[in-house]
């Protein structure tokens, strides 16, 4: 199994937070544009919404038999979700938390990306865009800087 990442480790904590909570899960619901930045985290978000339509608590047993069969890597991974250690209650700061994780980790991955291209239009001694680049890294850093201090709803 590979190591989790922080991004992965906070999607996963949160899923298990939203598979326990109703008012995590009503948190997420009220978001804008919600989503997990990993796919397989994602579908277990989109098939627990589906599940929550027709439960009011979450049983695992239950859930396994609403995800499909074929897939046996959703169910594996809500089993190590079901297997994490959660602390007995849960704050609104752990959340925001989490939130925070995910959403400077898009911002992250998308510096990286500029930095990268900064890096080859130096080499080809493109200008215009070193000049387009530099003013993006700039603009990723500061969302980075604000989304630290954001009050995540």
């Amino acid at each position: 199994m590979h190591k989790l990442d922080r991004v992965e480790l906070a999607e996963r904590e949160l899923l298990r937070l939203y598979f326990h909570d109703p008012t995590v899960r009503m948190r997420l619901r009220n978001r804008t544009n919600f989503s997990f930045i990993h796919d397989n985290y994602q579908l277990l978000y989109t098939f627990g919404e589906g599940y929550f339509e027709k439960h009011d608590s979450f049983l695992i047993a239950e859930f396994m038999d609403y995800l499909p069969s074929s897939d046996d890597r959703l169910q594996r991974l809500v089993s190590a979700v079901e297997q994490m250690a959660v602390p007995p209650t849960t704050s609104d700061e752990q959340v925001t938390d989490y939130l925070i994780a995910m959403r400077r980790s898009v911002f992250e991955k998308q510096l990286q990306k500029a930095q990268n291209d900064l890096r080859d239009a130096a080499r080809t001694g493109d200008d215009k865009q070193a000049v387009q680049l530099l003013q993006r890294i700039i603009d990723l850093k500061r969302q980075i800087q604000e989304v630290a201090t954001q009050q995540m709803i």
